[in-house]
């Protein structure tokens, strides 16, 4: 049996599956991945889709080279400093496009389309004839509802949600996206204004001088700098600390004005993918 198959179709189906794979296990994953990422990476495995079809390799070995494929995919979309995070979110997305070729495959059956298998790279692959163009609109038309209701169902049953909070600092100011965490109970003793922490990338909208003073646990002989230092005591299971935070001029939580402190993360801690982390009790 001889079986033409196209290199640009099957590219573009790769491409599209995967992209779709590695949107769900971002949502999934609480990961807010850049879209050139995500593109490179589904062009990934279009290519790999492509290039497998001149592998002369076994069952197993194929198998190992998939699975290899889809960590350097989700290591091209999802890195982020964290080696655990891109094994995570492979086992996902590993485990998501099994799902969705299942799925497809169910949908091929049913419809009727099944037609053989035919030899591909040393392992056997199901064929299936040729679907009318309306029905493949209709099957993508589906495939992104059921999607976007998907994403919605994720939504809803996380408990994690993000919010928009606008720091000002003189004349510069900044809104940065933020993980709302209903275990940030850190707040100045005295006055109880809690804390929010923001990583070093976000921090530019706190001045130079100011933010300086902070990584170096305060020190600075500007009267004008120390004015705008707290120091609020923390506890946790490593034991007891300082952290220094700073007091912005104004300060506003899903545009609602608030009171608020701000500390910096100096050691590139990763708050799901966001740019800052927010007590709960603010919003």
């Amino acid at each position: 049996m001889t079986e033409t198959i196209y290199g640009d179709v099957l590219f573009i189906i790769n491409f599209s599956m995967d992209f779709l794979s590695l949107y769900i296990t971002s949502k999934m994953m609480r990961i807010k991945p850049r879209a050139w990422r995500m593109l490179v990476s589904a062009s990934i495995g279009g290519i790999y889709g492509v290039a497998s079809l001149f592998f002369d390799a076994g069952g197993f070995l194929l198998t190992v080279f998939n699975i290899l494929c889809a960590f350097i995919m989700c290591f091209t979309a999802f890195f982020k400093g964290k080696f655990a995070q891109v094994m995570l979110s492979g086992a996902v997305f590993y485990g998501v496009g099994m799902l969705l070729g299942g799925i497809m495959t169910l949908i091929y059956s049913k419809l009727g389309k099944y037609t053989g298998y035919i030899s591909i790279g040393g392992s056997i692959a199901t064929v299936f004839g040729d679907i009318p163009l309306w029905l493949f609109a209709v099957l993508a038309c589906i495939s992104a509802v059921v999607t976007y209701l998907l994403e919605r169902v994720l939504k809803s049953k996380q408990s994690v949600s993000s919010a928009e909070v606008k720091i000002r600092f003189g004349e510069k100011a900044a809104v940065i996206e933020c993980l709302v965490d209903g275990g940030n109970l850190l707040c100045e003793p005295i006055s109880g204004i809690p804390v929010i922490f923001v990583t070093e990338k976000a921090a530019s909208v706190i001045p130079r001088d100011l933010l300086s003073a902070m990584k170096d646990g305060g020190a600075t002989y500007d009267i004008e700098i120390m004015k705008k230092i707290r120091f609020v005591p923390t506890s946790s299971i490593g034991g007891t600390g300082i952290t220094v935070c700073a007091m912005p001029d104004a300060c506003s939580v899903k545009g609602q004005n608030c009171r608020a402190l701000v500390a910096v993360d100096f050691c590139n801690v990763n708050f799901g993918g966001y740019s800052g982390l927010v007590p709960k009790s603010l919003i």
